[in-house]
């Protein structure tokens, strides 16, 4: 348990075939924005509250990352092409810039009415060949709440989804 911040795990300097399985993590998993970070797998993770944030370098794409029975409240992936994620319970996903992307049989809820403006479930921005299948999203927001937004991107394929959305002010 580290007590001095909040980032349990740091992924750095270009790492492979790293696996993280059945774990209970207090804290958040870092992979470096300066690095391209390659074969990661998150399998049977609690992040409850925490995020996992696998940002990879602008200037490089990193390959195969799988995430399976994930608890966790958001995910970023960025510059990552083959990504596969099953099972995700968490608050929000954003999918920035990645290719042939899988995400299925996953729940993203957020429900405070009285909370955060402009809450959205998944994001996709900027990214291409990206599936998103039998998935529940519920987000209740204060304003503008939206389920999954998708910005400059190609072959977005939206299947057996069950979305809901609501907003206390203004549009959803």
């Amino acid at each position: 348990l580290r007590t001095n911040g909040s980032n349990s795990i740091l992924i750095q300097n270009g790492c492979n075939y790293l696996s993280f399985e059945r774990n209970h993590i207090l804290g958040h998993i870092i992979s470096s924005s300066a690095s391209s970070d390659n074969h990661l797998t998150f399998r049977d993770i609690d992040l409850t509250g925490f995020d996992l944030n696998l940002e990879q370098a602008s200037n490089s794409i990193a390959h195969f990352s799988t995430i399976e029975r994930i608890t966790v409240r958001n995910i970023t992936i960025s510059n990552t092409s083959n990504i596969q994620a099953d099972n995700i319970n968490g608050t929000r996903l954003n999918l920035i810039n990645d290719s042939i992307v899988t995400i299925m049989n996953s729940r993203f809820n957020y429900d405070n009415y009285l909370g955060a403006n402009d809450q959205v479930g998944i994001q996709v921005s900027n990214s291409r060949n990206i599936d998103i299948n039998n998935t529940t999203l519920s987000i209740l927001g204060n304003y503008r709440a939206r389920g999954i937004e998708v910005i400059n991107s190609k072959s977005v394929t939206l299947q057996n989804n069950n979305i809901t959305c609501g907003a206390r002010r203004d549009w959803s």
